[in-house]
């Protein structure tokens, strides 16, 4: 039995939902459309802090949270996973609808920490094997 997970963007106080455990993500079709179709629109969270955080997470990496957001956090209430980000999330962040459509310009997912990429058409060639 795995944790539950869900992918935040911290900065404009979005979940894409509670998506179960991992294992329930990549057996649930709709789930991984959704994603690509938030993540294709390049300005919905262009430039955010986005984080997929699991159930079990106790502490964020240093500097990923602002002082403001950690006080935040402890105010919170106890509940079986604690006082974390991903209760603060799971309780108060808004769940962010993807749009329908595809941009025709191409789609590429970056990590800005990494400074590294990846194309849309490659994750879809992927895919296709």
């Amino acid at each position: 039995m795995g944790q539950h997970w869900q992918i935040i963007n911290i900065d404009k106080r979005e979940n894409l939902g509670n998506w179960g455990n991992l294992d329930e993500f990549f057996t649930t079709p709709n789930h991984s459309g959704d994603l690509i179709s938030l993540l294709a629109d390049p300005s919905r969270w262009a430039g955010c802090r986005i984080m997929c955080i699991g159930g079990g997470t106790k502490k964020c990496p240093p500097g990923v949270l602002t002082s403001e957001e950690l006080a935040e956090i402890e105010k919170l209430p106890t509940t079986r996973y604690g006082k974390t980000l991903y209760t603060l999330a799971a309780g108060y962040y808004k769940e962010a609808r993807p749009w329908p459509h595809r941009s025709s310009r191409g789609t590429v997912l970056r990590n800005l920490t990494k400074r590294i990429y990846v194309r849309g058409d490659v994750v879809m060639e992927e895919l296709e094997l």
